[in-house]
């Protein structure tokens, strides 16, 4: 018998192996993923957080390779959890409400956040962004809150 035979003869074997025992193989897979679930969700939060900028890289590549596929995930789940999500909505604007003074000047803080967000700009830069207010020279503008006016206290007034 060739090498050549021998080599395809053994090819044959494995593969009828394999076949012959994937239950048995898959079982004991399953069972060392989850046996070492934990492990992995530490190892990997600790490489991510050491290599935060390939991280990041990797978000950005896979957010433009299959960002349609998870745009229409998220549009499903939200379909599928609407009664979650106006929930959550409601929350929100009631915190909002009561985290909101009495002295706030509503209109001129919508007018401020109109006036400083009048800017076309790339999908790709505005993600850089984040929610700072860059000036025009390129520094990021941190606003300072006004004087705070001092209130007696009106709750059951």
């Amino acid at each position: 018998m060739s090498a050549h035979e021998k080599r395809c003869r053994k090819k044959e074997n494995d593969a009828r192996d394999y076949a012959k025992h994937k239950e048995e193989r898959l079982k004991k897979a399953s069972e060392y993923y989850w046996a070492t679930k934990e492990e992995r969700k530490i190892t990997n939060k600790a490489w991510r957080e050491a290599n935060k900028e390939r991280q990041s890289k990797i978000n950005r590549r896979r957010r433009v390779e299959r960002g349609e596929e998870v745009r229409a995930a998220r549009r499903e789940h939200y379909r599928q959890n609407k009664p979650i999500y106006v929930a959550n909505a409601r929350k929100r604007e009631k915190h909002i409400k009561i985290a909101t003074p009495p002295w706030a000047d509503l209109k001129a803080i919508e007018i401020f956040y109109i006036a400083a967000n009048l800017q076309v700009i790339p999908a790709a830069l505005n993600l850089r962004k984040g929610n700072a207010v860059v000036e025009a020279t390129g520094m990021p503008l941190y606003c300072a809150w006004p004087a705070i006016p001092q209130f007696e206290n009106h709750v059951g007034a």
